[in-house]
This record gives C-alpha cells, sequence and structure tokens, in this order.
C-alpha cells in the first residue's frame, strides 16, 4: 500500500479527484440488456448485461453503469459505475475534493436512487468502508498561470518531447502516451480549463461564468491513473486510499513527467564553474543543438551525466528544449503545491459544491441576480 507524507496545501486548495471507474458488490436485478451463452448441459447462460448510461441528478453528467456477475438466480452481485464524481454530484468538475471514499459511496447511493435499487445494507457498508475495486482514477489540480502563457507553456513541453505525446488542441497536450493507444499505468493531460468550459457551455448562466472567471487565470494538470498504475501502488483496492495524501501522489507522478523542465534558463557562470570539463563540454554540446543519444552510445553514459548535471546546478539536459537567457516564465513556481487555486468561498454551501462525506447535506441554490452571492431557496 502506497503511504505518502502529508502535503500542505493552501486554504481549501485540493488536488481533487476528477473521474473513477469502480466496481464494488450490490445484489440487485441487472440493469441494461442481458446476453446469454449456450449451455449444453443447463442451457441459456447469462454472460453479462450491457453498459447504461443514466443521469443521477436531475442536469448532470451521466455516469455510465453496467451490471455484473451474473448468476444462476438471475441477480447481478456487482455493480460497476464509470463518472466523473463532482460532475454528478455538484454539475461542474472545476473544483472538488480528495475523499475518493466519500466520491465512492456518494455515487453508488445516487446511482441506486436513480435506478429504483433497493441495496442491501451489507452492500452499502461495504462501499462505505471502500471495500470496492478501481480500474481508473483522474487526479486533477489548478494551478495559477497568466492566462497568457498557457500556450506558451503547452508549446514548450510539445517542444521538449518528442514522442510519447498527443495535441489535438492548442491549448491541450497529453504526455504518456505509447503508441497507438493509451498506456496501462498513467498519462498526464496539461490544458486550459477556461477554454474547456467555453466549448462546453454554450449558453452559460451565472454560476457558470463565475467558474469560468475562477479559472481564466489558470493552467489544470491532469494525472490519469489507469490499471496497471493502480496495481503497481497497491491502490487497486479503494480502502488503500484511506492511508494516502493525494496531492502528494499528484506530484509525486507529476514529477516522472519532468514538465517544470521544458522552460529553462540558461546557466549562469557560478554554475557553469560547478561542472567538470567533460560535463562542461556534454553540457555546451548539447547547448548547440546535439542530443545526448548522439554523444553518447551508451544510456548508461547519457544518464550518468544527465543526473551531475542535474544534481549540481538543477539544469535537466535529457530533454529536447534548449534553455532561454530571460525566461519570464517559471514552471518550477507554476506547478507546485503553493500555486493550487482554492475553491472560491461563494461555492461553500451551494448546490454547486459537494463536500466530502456530506452529499446529502442542504445546501443553497446559486440565484441568479445576485452574482457571487447565494440566495437560499
Amino acid at each position: 500500500m502506497t503511504k505518502i507524507s502529508f502535503l500542505k496545501l493552501p486554504r481549501n486548495a485540493y488536488i481533487h479527484i476528477d473521474k473513477i471507474c469502480v466496481t464494488g458488490p450490490c445484489r440487485h436485478k441487472p440493469i441494461g440488456k442481458v446476453f446469454y451463452d449456450h449451455n449444453e448441459e443447463v442451457g441459456p447462460v447469462a454472460m453479462g448485461a450491457r453498459p447504461r448510461s443514466k443521469q443521477l441528478k436531475t442536469g448532470a453528467e451521466e455516469a455510465f453503469m453496467q451490471s455484473k456477475d451474473i448468476q444462476d438466480d438471475g441477480f447481478a452481485y456487482k455493480f460497476e459505475i464509470h463518472c466523473c464524481p463532482p460532475k454528478v454530484l455538484q454539475k461542474h468538475n472545476v473544483f472538488g475534493h480528495s475523499s475518493i471514499l466519500s466520491y465512492i459511496y456518494a455515487v453508488f447511493d445516487h446511482a441506486m436512487r436513480a435506478l429504483g435499487i433497493e441495496a442491501d445494507p451489507e452492500d452499502r457498508e461495504e462501499w462505505r468502508k471502500g471495500c470496492v475495486w478501481l480500474t481508473e482514477v483522474h487526479l486533477t489540480g489548478n494551478f495559477g498561470c497568466h492566462a497568457q502563457h498557457i500556450v506558451p507553456i503547452i508549446d514548450a513541453v510539445d517542444e521538449n518531447n518528442a514522442e510519447g505525446k498527443l495535441r489535438a488542441l492548442k491549448t491541450c497536450i497529453t504526455l504518456g502516451c505509447t503508441g497507438k493507444r493509451r498506456s496501462k499505468y498513467d498519462m498526464l493531460t496539461l490544458y486550459g480549463k477556461k477554454e474547456q468550459l467555453v466549448s462546453e457551455w454554450k449558453r452559460p448562466g451565472l454560476f457558470q461564468k463565475n467558474l469560468i472567471q475562477a479559472v481564466t487565470d489558470s493552467i489544470r494538470g491532469e494525472i490519469k491513473l489507469y490499471s496497471m498504475g493502480l496495481k503497481d501502488r497497491k491502490l487497486q483496492y479503494a480502502a488503500n486510499w484511506r492511508d494516502v495524501d493525494v496531492a502528494s501522489l499528484f506530484f509525486e507522478i507529476f514529477a516522472t513527467y519532468k514538465v517544470v523542465y521544458a522552460i529553462q534558463p540558461l546557466l549562469t557562470e557560478d554554475e557553469l564553474a560547478t561542472l567538470n570539463k567533460a560535463e562542461l563540454r556534454v553540457y555546451r554540446r548539447w547547448l548547440s543543438g546535439e542530443d545526448l543519444k548522439d554523444q553518447f552510445s551508451s544510456r548508461t553514459s547519457a544518464w550518468k551525466y544527465t543526473k551531475s548535471i542535474k544534481e549540481k546546478t538543477g539544469m535537466d539536459i535529457s530533454g529536447q528544449r534548449r534553455p532561454e537567457a530571460l525566461s519570464k516564465i517559471h514552471l518550477g513556481e507554476i506547478f507546485c503545491p503553493d500555486n493550487l487555486l482554492p475553491i472560491p468561498d461563494w461555492l461553500f454551501g451551494t448546490e454547486h459544491y459537494c463536500p466530502p462525506n456530506q452529499p446529502d447535506l442542504p445546501r443553497r441554490r446559486f440565484a441568479p441576480g445576485i452574482g457571487k452571492v447565494p440566495l437560499d431557496s
């Protein structure tokens, strides 16, 4: 089980859970069309049920659900949900929280109500304890960043990564691609959330306009953890997340993509003086455009010089993009815990923010004409 030390974040700021695919115990009549196989001895045998999509809350995004483990008594004993909990529970995923166990129970509970399923108390207790299995989890954070810097940052990340990337939009890039398929472990997507919201909300209401404004000057980072990545960290079993600091997990994985080294300043004279002759030669050849793979036939040698130069100066020479003399953008200051955007105060207590462990807490509506001040229903 992955145990990580607690990471201090700004007040009301979260690396939040953005999407999950979860399977848990639930005895129920199968939803969706059941398909069968023919057994010569017993006749038709239920093999499974087709997925079904449904809104769990009026006006919210649909969840994809599937009945599994259908047995001879005609009941299914497992239930799978693939959804974005914040969108399902609060109609947007601009902000959320980091309690995956709270989200899991809430979406299972909402699914049962929406489908009219009377779940066994024993099954509900299993959901509450996290006795369910995860095959996908997304971890997301909004980082403060001037709007005009978003595209230059994504351009720099694109330039710094020769392969393993996907960029369908100017304001979005995904790293960790493996050939024509996505990774089975993890991927990272960086994008401008404002642009995504504007494309989704053609006629935004008052609270939507305020959310768009809240993330105008920000860039979003999304770690997508898949089955093998969860398995490697022993995080397929949801109960194991109880001892995990989600923010620390996010930044641990984020660091492996070396995003902060996409934009680097040139080494100073003092920093150059810390390098020996061999290191200095390697750095200058790299600076002139010669990649490490062209300088060394051995990966071990390339790794040795990359490591030693980075330890002495902080410069990473493993990427494709070369340093700038006077960079105005400092990625280490953007993608850091202190720069996470907090949840706006005006969202708390409204129907558009679902706090952990309180999915059914009575909340106020966001009233037209009141600006950012919620009004009691």
